[in-house]
Parts: structure tokens; C-alpha cells; sequence
């Protein structure tokens, strides 16, 4: 027990809160409560008034949508990017985020009700209670029984009903059957008395403290002195007034003078965004931006867990940024190359047989300038990992080509064959001898199905590919491929077009697709047959494009349409095939165009149109000719995942083929982890 000095001493308890601070909004678990803006600290501003409620300080310019846990309480960012603070009273679930509807991995008595609260903050069982519910438990009566449960004193009548129920602040003592009146075994300050406590839970002795009570001590106060007592620094001024300050970090005694640490010694915590190591001396020392937010709990920066994709790849060390040359720079998904250049960090990721492997290059930035194409080729569909930003003012273009599918995607079939895929499209059986009548192949089916090739007389069209599931794009797949033409000699009947390829880009922060740039994984077009008198193939279906980022601003364009089917030839008895080949899909949302039809006086057709836009579905052929034209192929998918609900910010010159209107473009939530 400390000596008293004989001179008056003025205590004073400050709260202090530094800047800069991991939770500079929070002193000893309570939210740091201000009138005007200039009540809080930098970065900070006071949060609007509600009747009844006192206002805090909370961030300002957070992300609109985002909502995280602040120690007890749960901050949204409504639309406006301003920080909205809700207490919860039993605290908030890091993991939900949403205020716990009870205090986690507790029991509790509700009335004459046990509660049993989970780990995760919710009511997991409820008991109700015959004789009554003490300290969370049921609790039956013995008559005229006085006993300890918990730390409450409980006292039973003579017909064993509870009676009484005390909360006992320092423990209940079962062997004297009473409350504790200190807690037992220490020295502590009770107000201004420092108090000796038995082990007994009783008091030895006490003393009150004329200049207020300190770690189970009187206060003494040399003049013009600062000190750390425990947690709590004491400055002591020329006349012998004392201060106070609660150090909520703990008090250095190597600081010259001692002082309150600004943050936990050799600690890492948040401070918004950034994950700040605190020094030895308590001091805020480096920080590392978080992209996708900074857990408080765990103290680390979170990080995104892709879809089909493992984790450990998407910030891979040694990775280099993305060439950021222009022209054309091509990536090959077999040979794992930029530019004939290979990445060291890619590696592939088999899907497991529910989709084709695929090409994973990790790169630590992304640029992608104005006139710069990125073409993919290779069989293995794409993902490009970026750990950070990326801008694409370019056109990354994963189409299919001709009858080969984009990377990811499935191949259009030959003369009078099957395209490949869950959604190709069926040949068109030709006729030979006789009529010779060539039926046109159909168009492959992804996101929208495939239309019709065009029927004859006699035999009929090849049908449309279906479309299939493909939502959330998990697994990662590409379009399938239209049907083959009919031929009357086996080899010159329309090719049916490629199926669009299958990317998925992954971006630790936010992904800036500005107006001249975006992604393109359209299906190719059906060809024209090779020679007169046979029929065109189908169109491939558009591919699959898949975006997950912390944040997306969009004024660019995505699209994912089907190939126009190939036009049909009925030109006799000889000379060059007139009809042309079907658009590939486009990269706006406008219908590509089936193949013309030739100039035979036999009877033909052109193609139909690819599926765009709103519209999915490609077009039947409807004529009934002596050679058709293929149908045209569907549309693909496209998703995007991001941080909230409003991650993604739409520009005026933005376009996404497949629209939402079709529901083939869908957004999502991208999923968080804390290593």
C-alpha cells in the first residue's frame, strides 16, 4: 500500500484516442461519441443524429454497400458512401456480419427460459424451465435452500419455489453462502477505497484514497511528474494535480517520458483499410493497403476466394504485371506463354471432367492499353489472376474461330456432324441420290439455345443445341459447337462455327473497363458448304465470361453472342458455291447475320441469325428449300461478383450482350477469407 501525500489533488479521467489508430473509433470497447465533424479524427466524421441515440464518430468515403463489424457495433455504407453505425448490444458477427442476436457460446436465462447461444451469435436451443432459470440454467428449488449457482445467491421458501435472486458483483461464496464482497485474493480499488480482499472473498482492510484509487493503490503524485501506473498514465502538475489518462493500448515506461502507447506493442491492426504494424514502442509503424477490407478481429487483410480457381494462386509471389505493350499480344492456354514468353507462375486447374482445365496466369498488375488486342488461343479455358488494380482500355478476345472454339470452348462440327458440347447442334442429314435434298445444320445452344437448321421436302433441319446450366459459371465453360451441314458426296456440306471460350478474370481491388475496352467470347459463325448443292452449318454458341473483383467500374463492353448460321447453296448443275459464311457474334449487342444464300434456281435459304441482347435464343430457319441454311447459335453467360451489392459501377457508355433482361448476365458476391 502506497504512502499518502498531504496535498489536494484534483482527479480528472480522460479518454484518449490518437489518430491513425487501428480502432481510433473505439476506446475500451465503447464507440467514441462527438457533436460536429470536428469532434472526430481525420478521416472521420460524426455520424447523423437519431432521436434518442447518441452519435459517434464513423469512416466517411466507404465503399456504398459494404457493411463491416467495428468491435461491438455494425457500420453500413448506405448509397451515398456514408458509414451508418448500429450498437449491438450482445456485439457483431465478424463472419455474418450482423449484429449477434444473443452473446455467443453463452446460456442465459430469458424469464423462465434457458437460452443456449451458438459461436455464431444465434439462439441454437430454448428450455423452459419448471421451478425458474438461474444464472442460464434450470434451476429446481430445494425448500428453505440458500445456495450458490453461478454467481448468483438464490433463496428457496419452504414449498421450494425461488424467492430470491442475487447477482453477486464479485462471485457468489459457496462456502459462506453469501456474495463475495471484493474479489477474493487481490488488492483492488472499489471507487476511491483500495481494498484488501481475503481469499474468503472478504475484506481485510480498506483505505480510502483522498487523491483517488490506482491499480489497488492509493494515488501519490510528485509535482511535475509523469508516470505509468499499470494501464494508467498519471501526470502530476507544479501544485501537486493530478491527471488521469486510461491508456487503452497499455502505458510505456521505456517512453522518455512515460506516455500511453498509441497501439498494442509488436501488434498488427486495422485502421480501416490498412493493416498497420505497431512498433516496440507502441508506435503505428508500416501499413499495407487492403483491397478487399481488413478484418479487425484477425488482424489481416482479407482476401478473396475465386471460383473454381484455388485460392493459393491468385497472389502468387514472383509474379510479374501483365505486358502492357500494344498491338496484339497473344496468350497461349497450352503452351502457358504471353507472347511466346512463359509465366513461371501459371499453373493448370483441373476441373475434375465437369469442365475443361484451364489456364491459370497470376500477374501482380494490369494494364491493358487502347488498341491493344488480347488474343487466347489453346484448348484450356482462361483466368487471369491480378493481386491488385487492373485497367483494360484494350479488348482481351476470347472467340472461336472458324470451326475451333475459343479457349474453353467446343468445336463446330464437319460436313453433316454433330457440333460438340452439352448444347451442340444436331447435323443436318443429307440426302443422297434421288432429290438430294441438304437440310442445314443446327446452331449450338449455351446461355440461349441454338436455332434450327433449315428442312427440306424430305428430311428436316438438324435441331438446335439446348441451353444448359452454367450459373454461377462454376464449373468454367466455354460454348459448344453448331451442327454440320447436309452433303449429298460426304465432305462439302457446311461447317458448323466454334463455341465462344470460357475466361474468367480475378482481381484483388478494383477492375476499371473503360469505353474502347472490354471482353469478347463470341461463337463463330456456320459456314457456306464448300461446293454447290449442299447445305450450311450452324452457329456456335456465345462463351462464358466471368468476373470477380473487389470493385468493377464499367463503361466498356461484354459480350458473349452467338454465330449467325451458314447460308445453303442450291446452285445447278455446276460452278462455284455463292453463299456466304454467318457473322461471327458480334461485339455489341446487335444479331449477328446468318450466311446469304446462293443464287441456285433449285431452292435455298440463308442462315439464321446468332441470339444477342435480350433476345438468347438463335434464329430457326423456317423455309423449306431443296438446301438450307443453318441455324443460328444461342447466346453464352456472363457474370460478375463483386464486394456488396453494389459493387459495380455502370458508365453511360457501357454495354453487356447477353443483357440482364435475358438473365444470362447475372451479379453475385464474390466470397472473403481471412488467412
Amino acid at each position: 500500500m502506497s504512502t499518502e501525500r498531504n496535498f489536494v489533488v484534483a482527479v480528472i479521467f480522460v479518454w484518449v484516442v490518437s489518430a491513425g489508430v487501428a480502432c481510433q473509433f473505439s476506446v475500451a470497447g465503447l464507440p467514441l461519441e462527438c457533436q460536429l465533424d470536428t469532434d472526430c479524427p481525420a478521416g472521420m466524421v460524426c455520424s447523423p443524429a437519431t432521436e434518442g441515440e447518441p452519435r459517434h464518430c464513423v469512416p466517411t468515403d466507404c465503399e456504398p454497400g459494404t457493411q463491416w463489424c467495428d468491435g461491438a457495433d455494425l457500420v453500413v455504407c448506405d448509397a451515398q458512401g456514408n458509414a451508418q453505425r448500429t450498437v449491438c448490444p450482445d456485439g457483431c458477427n465478424e463472419l455474418r456480419l450482423e449484429c449477434n442476436d444473443c452473446p455467443p457460446n453463452t446460456q442465459f436465462c430469458d424469464g423462465n427460459d434457458s437460452v443456449t447461444c451458438g459461436p455464431d451469435g444465434t439462439v441454437t436451443g430454448t428450455e423452459t424451465c419448471p421451478s425458474g432459470c438461474v444464472a442460464g440454467l434450470c434451476y429446481e428449488c430445494s425448500p428453505n435452500g440458500i445456495e450458490c449457482v453461478g454467481d448468483s445467491l438464490v433463496e428457496c421458501d419452504e414449498n421450494g419455489d425461488l424467492v430470491d435472486e442475487t447477482v453477486c458483483e464479485f462471485g457468489c461464496n459457496a462456502t459462506r453462502l453469501a456474495c463475495n464482497e471484493c474479489t477474493a485474493g487481490t488488492t483492488e480499488c472499489q471507487g476511491s477505497e483500495a481494498v484488501v480482499c481475503n481469499a474468503d472473498g472478504t475484506i481485510d482492510s480498506s483505505q480510502l484514497c483522498d487523491n483517488g484509487c490506482v491499480a489497488g493503490e492509493c494515488l501519490s503524485c510528485t509535482p511535475n511528474s509523469i508516470e505509468c501506473v499499470s494501464d494508467t498514465l498519471v501526470q502530476c502538475d507544479g501544485a501537486g494535480v493530478a491527471t488521469q489518462t486510461s491508456c487503452v493500448h497499455g502505458c510505456n515506461t521505456d517512453a522518455e517520458p512515460d506516455s500511453c502507447n498509441e497501439c498494442v506493442p509488436n501488434d498488427s491492426y486495422c485502421d480501416g483499410s490498412l493493416l498497420v504494424q505497431c512498433d516496440a514502442g507502441g508506435l503505428p509503424g508500416a501499413s499495407q493497403p487492403c483491397p478487399l477490407g481488413c478484418d479487425a478481429v484477425a488482424a489481416a487483410c482479407r482476401a478473396l476466394v475465386p471460383s473454381n480457381i484455388d485460392p493459393a494462386y491468385v497472389c502468387r509471389s514472383g509474379a510479374a504485371p501483365f505486358p502492357s505493350g500494344g498491338g496484339t499480344i497473344v496468350i497461349d492456354t497450352d503452351a502457358m506463354t504471353v507472347d511466346g514468353a512463359t509465366i513461371t507462375t501459371a499453373y493448370v486447374e483441373n476441373q475434375g471432367g465437369a469442365g475443361p482445365e484451364v489456364a491459370v496466369l497470376s500477374f501482380s498488375g494490369m494494364s491493358i492499353p487502347v488498341s491493344t488486342t488480347v488474343l487466347v488461343s489453346g484448348s484450356r479455358a482462361l483466368a487471369i489472376m491480378v493481386c491488385g488494380d487492373a485497367t483494360l482500355a484494350g479488348i482481351i478476345n476470347a472467340c472461336a474461330s472458324g470451326s475451333n472454339g475459343g479457349s474453353g470452348g467446343f468445336d463446330g462440327g464437319a460436313s453433316e456432324s454433330n457440333g460438340d458440347g452439352d448444347g451442340g447442334g444436331l447435323l443436318g442429314p443429307g440426302q443422297n441420290g434421288g432429290d438430294e435434298y441438304q437440310p442445314g445444320g443446327g446452331g449450338a445452344g449455351f446461355g440461349g439455345a441454338g436455332g434450327q437448321g433449315g428442312s427440306t421436302p424430305g428430311p428436316v433441319g438438324g435441331l438446335g443445341g439446348n441451353s444448359y446450366p452454367g450459373e454461377p459459371l462454376v464449373p468454367l465453360v466455354g460454348g459448344s459447337g453448331g451442327g454440320g451441314g447436309g452433303d449429298w458426296d460426304n465432305q462439302n456440306g457446311g461447317t458448323g462455327g466454334g463455341g465462344g471460350g470460357a475466361i474468367q478474370l480475378v482481381v484483388y481491388g478494383e477492375l476499371l473497363i473503360q469505353s474502347d475496352g472490354g471482353i469478347n467470347a463470341c461463337g463463330a459463325g456456320g459456314s457456306a458448304p464448300a461446293a454447290i448443292y449442299h447445305a450450311g452449318g450452324g452457329g456456335g454458341a456465345g462463351g462464358a465470361i466471368l468476373i470477380e473483383a473487389g470493385s468493377v467500374v464499367l463503361n466498356g463492353t461484354l459480350a458473349a453472342n452467338g454465330g449467325g448460321g451458314g447460308g445453303g447453296d442450291a446452285h445447278w448443275p455446276n460452278g462455284p458455291s455463292s453463299a456466304t459464311d454467318g457473322d461471327d457474334g458480334s461485339f455489341d449487342d446487335q444479331a449477328a447475320d446468318g450466311g446469304d444464300a446462293g443464287d441456285g434456281s433449285h431452292g435455298d435459304t440463308a442462315g439464321g441469325a446468332g441470339g444477342a441482347g435480350s433476345v438468347p435464343d438463335g434464329d430457326n430457319v423456317t423455309s423449306t428449300v431443296q438446301c438450307a441454311g443453318g441455324g443460328g447459335g444461342g447466346v453464352g453467360r456472363i457474370r460478375i461478383n463483386t464486394l456488396g451489392a453494389s459493387g459495380t459501377s455502370y458508365g453511360s457508355t457501357y454495354l453487356v450482350s447477353p443483357n440482364s433482361t435475358s438473365g444470362l448476365f447475372t451479379e453475385g458476391a464474390i466470397i472473403l477469407t481471412t488467412p
